[in-house]
């Protein structure tokens, strides 16, 4: 059963789509970038976001930006516009609901970007995509990838200890993201 479904029979809620107030956020472009949300709990928080984005950079578009949303103390990506711990949760709906895209892992801003029915890939580990994943949105405009977990049951955990996220590889983020976004990708590297 998906969180959502379970948080709404406890509480004997109706499931309706959400809405949240946009906030204007200035940024100099507005009809070109991708929002990248990469930090979450830490068994969530994939390490080889950097090979993404260089991948990424590599093929797409140079008008096309990344815009790297998250807390104040979060680390700085290159390949990105770094912008986090510069708005709150109504500029980021605002920036959503005008951007191409999400990238990023399993966090309020991916449900949010699924509300607004934006094409987004989302990684996942210590949940299953079917307890976590995004409630709203098309599924169609939705890449969802999943742990392999070495076969093993999801943890439900905090931490994990190897972390199972770090068994997706970064080419089959990248080329699954740019084809989403029709760029007709195809990879030519492999992680040994």
């Amino acid at each position: 059963m998906h969180f959502l479904e379970q948080y709404a029979l406890v509480c004997g809620a109706k499931i309706e789509k959400p809405f949240i107030w946009q906030e204007f956020f200035p940024i100099p472009f507005y009809d070109d970038y991708i929002i990248f949300h990469p930090i979450s709990k830490p068994a969530k928080t994939y390490d080889y976001w950097a090979d993404v984005l260089w991948l990424l950079n590599k093929n797409l578009p140079p008008t096309t930006r990344i815009l790297r949303i998250g807390a104040k103390d979060e680390p700085n990506f290159e390949h990105c516009i770094n912008i986090q711990g510069q708005t709150n949760i109504n500029n980021i709906a605002y920036l959503l609901k005008n951007a191409k895209g999400y990238l990023g892992t399993d966090t309020f801003s991916m449900h949010m970007a699924s509300s607004f029915d934006l094409p987004l890939l989302a990684t996942f580990s210590s949940s299953p995509i079917s307890n976590s994943g995004p409630y709203f949105g098309d599924s169609s405009r939705q890449v969802l990838i999943e742990s392999p977990r070495n076969g093993a049951k999801p943890s439900y955990a905090f931490n994990e200890n190897p972390k199972t996220i770090n068994l997706i590889k970064p080419e089959e983020i990248a080329e699954k993201f740019l084809n989403l976004l029709s760029f007709n990708y195809k990879n030519e590297y492999k992680t040994v």
